[in-house]
């Protein structure tokens, strides 16, 4: 049977490589969005919340200080989010959630591999069918608000809960409305008899902007066997670790504070392209 598993970050600041998981909520549901299990965790980040990210998620240190270590609990968080057939999904969690979630699996000694796994970011789904906020984009969807429906939005089991209702609602447009095919540009790139065969394959790979993630940043990913950018100015082109410029990027990267999985990629290919 195959799992989804919703989940969100709130954190102690914006930087994912320094910055610490204080509340990691998921749900897990099957396909036909009904609940499995649920998760709501709250962890010591071992480091002060900013001001600003306590602005937004109202968790402060105090209400963090007696709670545990994330290695604590590291293991069991890790198993469920690595069954191979499980689709991760959350709202602009390619963006954040999963570049935090990989750096504290990294701390534990614990190998968070997304390559070959189906992510589905439907933040990013969401945006091809109608740029919205999670808020706006749950009303204009769903007719309701969060708040009315769930509570104050930027509490992660809140914000898990309405991304599940929300892409609930998506599932069912698509599936029922079929005019909804010709409307939007993104789906030309799938045959139409096929559009509407398995949502999670066929809007997964959308939300993924029509590529397999090989790094957690998407940073890297495989379009049609090949390797091609996710980011910067080559954004979408095919790897070419011969040309100069590419190159000149790629070395750029290993001297910045990006993941040690991208940095991994990039490694490879100059490697590569030196044998």
């Amino acid at each position: 049977m195959r799992k989804i598993l919703f989940f969100d970050i709130e954190s102690t600041g914006l930087d994912t490589q320094t910055d610490r998981i204080v509340q990691l909520s998921y749900l897990v549901v099957d396909t036909g969005f009904n609940e499995i299990f649920r998760h709501d965790l709250f962890f010591n980040p071992e480091k002060p919340i900013s001001a600003e990210a306590s602005e937004v998620h109202k968790i402060t240190d105090d209400m963090v200080k007696d709670k545990p270590k994330f290695s604590e609990f590291a293991q069991v968080v890790f198993n469920d989010f690595m069954e191979a057939e499980t689709v991760l999904a959350g709202f602009n969690i390619i963006g954040f959630d999963l570049k935090l979630l990989y750096k504290e699996f990294e701390r534990c000694g614990l190998n968070f591999e997304i390559k070959g796994r189906n992510v589905f970011d439907t933040g990013n789904l969401v945006k091809l069918l109608a740029p919205r906020t999670l808020e706006a984009s749950f009303f204009f969807f769903t007719g309701e608000t969060i708040k009315d429906k769930y509570g104050d939005a930027h509490n992660a089991m809140v914000d898990v809960e309405a991304t599940a209702s929300l892409t609930a609602t998506i599932n069912d447009m698509l599936y029922l409305d079929f005019e909804k095919y010709n409307y939007y540009p993104f789906l030309k790139d799938f045959p139409e008899p096929d559009i509407f065969k398995d949502f999670w394959e066929v809007y997964g790979k959308a939300s993924r902007y029509g590529g397999d993630m090989l790094d957690v940043s998407g940073n890297f990913r495989s379009k049609d066997g090949v390797t091609t950018w996710g980011f910067g100015k080559f954004m979408g082109k095919p790897v070419d670790a011969q040309d100069y410029d590419q190159r000149g990027l790629m070395n750029w990267c290993l001297g910045k504070d990006f993941p040690d999985d991208t940095k991994s990629i990039i490694r490879l290919l100059l490697s590569s392209d030196s044998n």
